[in-house]
């Protein structure tokens, strides 16, 4: 297993290709300019995710660019799932409950990593960022939308 960029692909393991298309469009009609939705939530739950590894000193330094190990690619993308519905449709679409039971279990799964309960597979030292050394620390909330930091936002959810 190795360090790798999260991809739409790995979000279509999550949601049929149709709804996330039906996501995309719905979001890119309430803001035509934008870039592509999906893109950019992707690099924002990465980035918040890695903050989360980053926390455990242990973890850095990690790999260069937008990577997640694999073993934490699955978690990520359940938080990618219920941003992608809430930004796209203000709701999110659920009715078993079964999506923000995965990403509350995802967030539990990166609180793990960030207090050295969860081992996260070592960087490749050919592939490091030599700019990260730490970083701060995030906590998530249960739909994986807004992302807080320190104890209130750590109760919130």
């Amino acid at each position: 297993m190795a360090w790798r960029n999260v991809t739409q692909d790995d979000i279509l393991l999550k949601m049929a290709g149709p709804e996330l298309d039906a996501f995309r469009s719905a979001a890119l009609e309430s803001s035509p300019s934008q870039a592509d939705p999906i893109a950019g939530i992707i690099n924002q739950v990465v980035t918040l995710c890695r903050a989360q590894v980053a926390r455990n000193i242990s973890n850095t330094p990690m790999e260069a660019g937008v990577t997640l190990p694999e073993g934490l690619i699955a978690p990520a993308v359940d938080l990618m799932v219920l941003a992608i519905m809430s930004r796209a449709a203000g709701t999110i679409i659920d009715p078993d409950g079964h999506r923000k039971e995965a990403a509350r279990r995802a967030n539990e799964i990166f609180d793990k990593v960030a207090r050295a309960e969860l081992v996260v597979e070592a960087a490749n030292p050919a592939n490091l960022d030599p700019t990260v050394l730490a970083y701060a620390k995030p906590s998530f909330n249960n739909c994986g939308v807004h992302f807080g930091y320190g104890r209130r936002a750590e109760r919130e959810f």
